[in-house]
C-alpha cells in the first residue's frame, strides 16, 4: 500500500506546474503582444510624419519654381501668383514682419497664402490623400526670396486657434536667389 500513495503524491504535482507554466506562458504572450502593437504605432507615426514632410518637401520645390518663373521668366508660366508674394523686404527669415510667423496668413482667407495641389496622382487621388500644402514667399533684401512651405499628413486637424490637435504638420524654408547664375550640368550657366 505505500507504493500506492507515492504515486498518488507524484500525480498531484503536476497539475499546478502546469497551471502555473500556462500563466507564465500567458503573460509572455499578452507582453509580446503590447510591445507589437507600440512598435506598430511608432511606424505609424513615423509614416504620418513623413508624408507630412514630403508634402511640405514638394510644396517649397513648386515655391521655389514660382519664384524663379516671376523673376527670371516675368511670370511666363506662374505670373498670376505673384499678386500673392509680400511686399515688404525682409532683412532676415525670422524678421518681426516676416508674414510666415503669423498664424492668419496660413487661413483660407489670407491673400498672401499660396494654396498648391498635390503633384503625385497616387496621393492626390487616394482616399486618405494629403491635404494641399501652402507656402508663402516674402521678398527679402539683396534680391532673395524667402519662401516658407507648410506640410500636412492626412487626417491633420486644427482647433480654432489654429493649433494642430492630430496627424502631423511640417513647416520648411529656403532663401533663394533667382537672379544668380548656377552652372548647370553640361558645364554652362543657367
Amino acid at each position: 500500500m505505500k507504493h500506492g500513495l507515492g504515486l498518488r503524491r507524484h500525480h498531484g504535482v503536476a497539475l499546478p506546474i502546469v497551471l502555473i507554466m500556462l500563466v507564465v506562458l500567458a503573460f509572455a504572450g499578452l507582453l509580446a503582444a503590447r510591445r507589437s502593437a507600440g512598435l506598430q504605432e511608432v511606424s505609424t507615426n513615423a509614416r504620418i510624419r513623413q508624408a507630412a514632410e514630403f508634402s511640405a518637401q514638394s510644396a517649397l520645390r513648386e515655391c521655389e519654381a514660382i519664384v524663379i518663373d516671376v523673376v527670371d521668366n516675368d511670370g511666363a508660366v506662374h505670373g498670376e501668383l505673384q499678386k500673392h508674394f509680400g511686399t515688404a523686404a525682409l532683412t532676415r527669415p525670422d524678421d518681426p514682419t516676416a508674414l510666415w510667423s503669423d498664424r492668419n496668413n496660413w487661413t483660407d482667407k489670407s491673400s498672401f497664402r499660396i494654396q498648391l495641389t498635390p503633384s503625385n496622382k497616387e496621393v492626390s487621388n487616394d482616399t486618405t490623400r494629403l491635404p494641399h500644402a501652402h507656402c508663402l514667399i516674402e521678398p527679402m533684401q539683396d534680391e532673395r526670396y524667402l519662401i516658407t512651405a507648410q506640410g500636412m499628413s492626412a487626417g491633420a486637424r486644427f482647433d480654432a486657434n489654429g493649433q494642430l490637435e492630430g496627424g502631423s504638420e511640417v513647416w520648411l524654408q529656403s532663401v533663394i536667389s533667382p537672379k544668380v547664375p548656377v552652372q548647370s550640368s553640361e558645364g554652362g550657366m543657367q
